[in-house]
């Protein structure tokens, strides 16, 4: 039995996930589960024939498996075991197994119904990057290593490194912009989907957009990739950027509990040799090398103790030197 059509706009949707926000905009840190308990959308008032979870439940529970990161039902269904209160805060008294599940989606729910839990999922992340309040998404943790087949080791690699890159374009990618105007055939995330296949790849643009179109056929080519990426007039919107993401990351990996004694770090410059005018922005000076006293300088940060992995950078810059007094070349 198929769910009627229903008789709600997008717009009406967004509203009130806006809204919903609102009511939340000073409280950063906010569960999934507490989020989707002050949620209330005419599409989750259905009627149809239930016996102890009702529409509106199972239908915010798709949402929070979607929002959460939980691929399967089945690891859906084991992680609500393990925390009974989010499940009450979806006013369920028990937890719904795989196979009820399963028979909502495929019976209960009709395609346009399935296609709406996704465009609510998407403008939930869209809107709390708006509002800069985090979710308790499944944050990767670090594990002891274990003796695996190299074969296994590979395969685990490769699913981690996709598992963050979604992560990363649901989290982050609201942060970036890249002046695309309205009459471009690429949309931001054709973008960024090849920067993450450059970046998992060790590529550069040219050949990683070649690569890339082997397994897409809509991919911006590496020249127009590097049009939008110098196409910035204002570094002050680089610096934006930049620090946006950064403080985002950094509050998920605090979030996260990563962050729990105090560890070693170890700091580290590095110097790019510049050759042109030596009064343009972010250049500063360096002991004479390669016929140059002028460079580029990033400052690395990074926790040097065993499975423990949080790196930051920074740009060095005459003006940024200026304004915290150090204005020499020693760090």
């Amino acid at each position: 039995m198929l769910v009627s059509k229903r008789n709600i706009s997008n717009e009406t949707i967004e509203q009130e996930i806006y809204n919903t926000f609102a009511q939340l905009k000073q409280e950063k840190e906010i569960t999934i589960a507490c989020y989707l308990n002050r949620l209330h959308l005419p599409c989750f008032n259905r009627k149809y024939r239930s016996v102890k979870f009702p529409y509106e439940s199972l239908f915010k529970l798709l949402i929070f498996q979607k929002l959460k990161g939980i691929r399967f039902q089945s690891q859906l269904e084991r992680y609500m075991r393990m925390h009974k209160q989010e499940l009450h805060k979806l006013d369920m008294i028990s937890v719904p197994t795989q196979q009820i599940i399963s028979y909502f989606i495929n019976n209960i729910l009709d395609e346009e119904t399935r296609q709406l839990i996704d465009f609510i999922t998407s403008k939930i992340n869209e809107i709390s990057n708006k509002f800069g309040i985090l979710f308790d998404t499944n944050i990767l943790r670090p594990t002891q290593p274990k003796e695996q087949a190299n074969r296994t080791i590979y395969h685990n690699k490769s699913l981690k490194t996709k598992e963050i890159s979604i992560l990363f374009k649901k989290r982050f990618s609201s942060a970036i912009d890249l002046n695309i105007q309205k009459n471009s055939i690429y949309h931001k995330h054709d973008f960024i989907d090849l920067m993450l296949h450059m970046c998992n790849t060790n590529d550069f643009a040219e050949n990683g957009s070649k690569t890339f179109q082997l397994q897409r056929m809509k991919i911006p080519n590496g020249d127009t990739l590097l049009y939008h990426l110098k196409d910035y007039n204002d570094i002050e919107q680089i610096k934006r950027m930049f620090l946006s993401i950064f403080e985002m990351i950094w509050e998920t990996a605090r979030k996260a509990n990563q962050f729990q004694r105090i560890v070693d770090c170890s700091i580290d410059y590095t110097s790019w040799h510049f050759y042109g005018d030596k009064n343009a922005p972010m250049v500063t000076e360096m002991k004479p090398d390669r016929g140059t006293t002028h460079c580029y300088k990033f400052a690395t940060i990074t926790i040097s103790e065993s499975n423990q992995r949080v790196h930051a950078s920074c740009y060095s810059c005459r003006a940024f030197r200026q304004q915290t007094g150090d204005i020499t070349d020693t760090p």
